[in-house]
C-alpha cells in the first residue's frame, strides 16, 4: 500500500511560488503530483524487497555464486537514490528553488 496516493494530492498549483511562500497544504501540479507519487511507490517497492534480502546472511552474501543477488543489491539502493533525488527535485521546483543540472 502506498503512503502517498495520487488521489490525496492537490493538482492545481498557484501563481509563482516562491522560496518563502510555500506551506504545507500549497498544491502541486498534477504532472509533478504524479511524479513524486511514482517515486514514491518505487521507493516503498525496493524497501519491502532490500527488507526481505536482509534474511540474507553475510556469509551468503558474499558467496561466489551470490553475485547476481549483490547486483541486484546494488541495484536497488542505486534506484533508491534516484528516486529520491528527483523526488527531491521536484520538491525543489514547486518551491521555486534552483535545482542543479
Amino acid at each position: 500500500m502506498s503512503l502517498l496516493r495520487r488521489t490525496d494530492w492537490p493538482t492545481t498549483a498557484r501563481e509563482g511560488p516562491t522560496r518563502n511562500d510555500m506551506t504545507p497544504n500549497d498544491e502541486l501540479p498534477p504532472d509533478r503530483a504524479n511524479r513524486i507519487a511514482d517515486a514514491v511507490e518505487s521507493i516503498e517497492r525496493d524497501v519491502v524487497r532490500l527488507r526481505e534480502l536482509q534474511a540474507v546472511t553475510r556469509q551468503g552474501y558474499g558467496a561466489d555464486d551470490a553475485q547476481d543477488l549483490r547486483d541486484a543489491v546494488e541495484r536497488k539502493f542505486e534506484k533508491l537514490a534516484e528516486a529520491t533525488l528527483d523526488v527531491a527535485t521536484q520538491i525543489a521546483k514547486q518551491e521555486g528553488r534552483r535545482v542543479p543540472e
